[in-house]
């Protein structure tokens, strides 16, 4: 007998994951169309924003058991590691 909600859950991780890697390209490719002092300062207001954007402005942000924060500080930490990312190729393609 198959474990269908392992599968379901594989299924989940791998598009997660092809979405992933073709947001990091698009915006690898927008990233690269401008100046790195353009790019890096994009990026950091894109950072900026994401602080706030997840979060209602009475949440207490030092409850980390709050389970909604977790969630906002968790999608806080992925988009800045895929804006790190994207920055990172844009220059590799910028330098071509």
């Amino acid at each position: 007998m198959r474990d269908y909600q392992s599968e379901a859950t594989i299924q989940i991780y791998g598009r997660l994951t092809a979405h992933e890697f073709m947001l990091e390209i698009l915006l690898s490719q927008f990233l690269a169309q401008f100046s790195q002092e353009q790019a890096t300062s994009f990026a950091a207001k894109i950072v900026s924003q994401m602080r706030t954007a997840w979060t209602a402005d009475d949440a207490d942000s030092r409850a980390p058991e709050d389970a909604a924060l977790r969630a906002a500080h968790d999608a806080q930490l992925l988009a800045s590691r895929l804006l790190e990312k994207a920055l990172e190729r844009a220059g590799a393609i910028r330098a071509k």
